[in-house]
Parts: structure tokens; C-alpha cells; sequence
């Protein structure tokens, strides 16, 4: 699979999702939950950033040598 493809799925899949969950919530809900979806996601881009970025930092926030 190509990655084009693996991306296309992800982004049927979640449209699917939100399509299924939509029809038992009011827009009220729907706007609540859009809004925490969106929250987790930034939290979980802002850990992968974080340990991408780990090594190239260390714990003084200067470089890899530490200096």
C-alpha cells in the first residue's frame, strides 16, 4: 500500500466516523465533542513533536553537547 493510499483511508475512515457518531448527537454535542477531538489531537501532535525533539535538546534547552 502506497502511503497516498494508507492517507486516503485514514481520511475515509474518519469521515465515516463522524458521519456515524453525528446521527446520535445535536449540534450542540457535535460542536463539544468537534472541540475536544481537536484539543486531543493537538496534545498528541505536540508529544510526538516533543520526543522528536528530545534529543536534539537537552534537559538546559542547548544543544545536543549540552553547551
Amino acid at each position: 500500500m502506497s502511503r497516498n493510499d494508507y492517507g486516503t483511508k485514514l481520511v475515509l475512515a474518519a469521515t465515516a466516523f463522524a458521519l456515524d457518531i453525528s446521527r446520535e448527537l445535536s449540534a450542540d454535542e457535535m460542536n463539544v465533542l468537534g472541540a475536544f477531538l481537536n484539543v486531543v489531537g493537538d496534545q498528541l501532535s505536540l508529544m510526538a513533536a516533543s520526543e522528536v525533539s528530545e534529543p536534539l535538546f537537552g534537559q538546559n534547552g542547548n544543544g545536543k553537547d549540552g553547551g
